[in-house]
């Protein structure tokens, strides 16, 4: 078993290495200073990175209780300090509202957006969106992560391990 973990490893080292091109997660960053999070209203993909930065003042970035993720970067005072959550597909669809808790009644709250796919049958593997999951799905893993493909119209079909990101895990998922 170890000896398969550390060939996967190793693989997906390689393949990183000779395919730069795979698609990876994004760092979406706002700013905290004066009263406020900028830019707001920012949306996200699955596996993404929300990363606050401290410009000025004393902050702190705050999931509400009705976000389905819960968050607290505690007492930011550093200038360039950050916090960095990592928003995934089983953290749900959101909406993630947050705030700063010394700052909310002056208005410093903002909402976090996931990205909605425009499809899916509810089926994880069915790449295609063919309504089975097949050889051609697997056919399509394999041309979107070496050749450039279509990752399909359905991120929550691809992302067969559910990880957040389409990546080599998912074929072998």
């Amino acid at each position: 078993m170890k000896y398969r973990t550390l060939t996967a490893a190793l693989a997906a080292s390689v393949i990183a290495v000779l395919f730069p091109g795979i698609p990876q997660a994004a760092i979406h960053t706002i700013g905290m200073s004066d009263y406020m999070f900028l830019p707001t209203n920012t949306t996200v993909h699955p596996g993404d990175t929300v990363r606050w930065i401290l410009n000025s003042g004393v902050h702190t970035t705050t999931s509400d209780a009705t976000s389905p993720k819960s968050w607290n970067s505690g007492t930011m005072s550093t200038m360039d300090q950050h916090f960095d959550v990592v928003l995934s597909a089983a953290d749900g669809p959101g909406p993630f509202p947050y705030h700063c808790t010394f700052h909310q009644g002056l208005g410093m709250v903002d909402t976090i957006h996931v990205a909605t796919p425009a499809c899916c049958h509810g089926t994880t593997g069915d790449v295609d969106q063919s309504g089975s999951i097949d050889i051609s799905d697997l056919q399509m893993l394999i041309d979107y992560l070496f050749f450039s493909g279509s990752p399909g119209t359905c991120f929550a079909a691809s992302d067969v391990d559910r990880s957040g990101s389409i990546d080599i895990s998912d074929l072998q998922a």
